[in-house]
């Protein structure tokens, strides 16, 4: 079964830091290595290198944040599998490599040299060159991305540590909700879930903590979940795309010729009632 990159990693937020972090790290990490190795073309004093420097640096730049956008909305259509995630990545590196040894062949003395067999000569280090300056801020910002997602579960999951200004009474209960293989991955009270979102193989959960409104992906079926919680009561079907919470239910309207319901959070669209649901649905409000 194929892994789903993690939704922290297609933030928005993320993805800009992930930008300037590897801007930063760029910076400093010629300004060092310059210091130390005889071979390297890149140069803050030489005017002719130095604008060759900060075109290399402001092209690879332009080039990460063109691939992190088309990224954040190729994500947003349809999550990738990790390994789509990295190969994307990886093609990121292959790529600047290839802009920094033509720069490195531009500057050298490479005269009596075929220009392809001097690329291929000094492509190996160009690559290294360039997956230090990649990996290590890309992999310092992923690790606290991750560290930032498992704290935030952990709130999720800690009622104590969610603050509310409502009478939670009996609706207390943790609501739990597994991936595919078993493994748990968001518990939830239920006076915090409003629903639950079919996307293909994946399930996109909405909630509430601090007033405002969140979501979290999990591989898992919508059908699966539909199982586990029939018996509650509490969470019905209303769409083939749709789990509700029936106690978030402010209203249950006619639209057109369809059915929609209104949730009693503000910042959540109307969800649709089908023909197929609207039954079982309308009798699982009145208990």
């Amino acid at each position: 079964m194929k892994s789903k990159t993690p939704e922290y990693l297609a933030d928005a937020d993320n993805l800009v830091v992930t930008v300037v972090i590897t801007a930063l790290f760029a910076i400093a990490f010629i300004t060092i290595y310059s210091q130390f190795s005889k071979s390297v073309w890149f140069d803050l004093h030489d005017s002719q290198r130095f604008i060759f420097t900060v075109g290399f640096i402001s092209t690879s730049i332009l080039m990460i944040i063109i691939s992190k956008t088309m990224f954040y909305y190729r994500y947003r259509r349809k999550p990738l599998a990790l390994w789509e995630y990295l190969l994307w990545n990886i093609l990121e590196i292959i790529i600047i490599s290839a802009i920094y040894t033509g720069i490195a062949i531009t500057l050298g003395d490479n005269t009596h040299e075929n220009p392809v067999t001097e690329f291929f000569r000094q492509y190996p280090k160009s690559l290294l060159v360039t997956f230090i300056i990649l990996v290590i801020p890309y992999g310092g910002v992923w690790a606290a991305a991750a560290e930032r997602d498992r704290n935030r579960i952990l709130k999720v999951v800690n009622s104590k540590e969610i603050a509310t200004d409502e009478h939670t009474g009996n609706d207390n209960e943790l609501i739990h909700i597994t991936d595919n293989n078993g493994n748990l991955k968001l518990s939830i009270r239920l006076d915090k879930l409003l629903y639950i979102e079919s996307q293909d193989n994946y399930v996109k959960v909405y909630y509430t903590t601090q007033g405002k409104l969140q979501s979290y992906l999990v591989r898992c079926k919508l059908k699966t979940l539909e199982e586990n919680f029939s018996a509650d009561g509490k969470l019905a079907r209303c769409h083939r795309s749709y789990i509700v919470n029936t106690t978030k239910v402010k209203v249950l309207r006619k639209e057109m010729n369809n059915y929609v319901v209104d949730l009693d959070n503000g910042g959540t669209m109307p969800i649709p009632v089908s023909k197929k649901y609207f039954e079982t649905f309308a009798a699982s409000l009145k208990n």
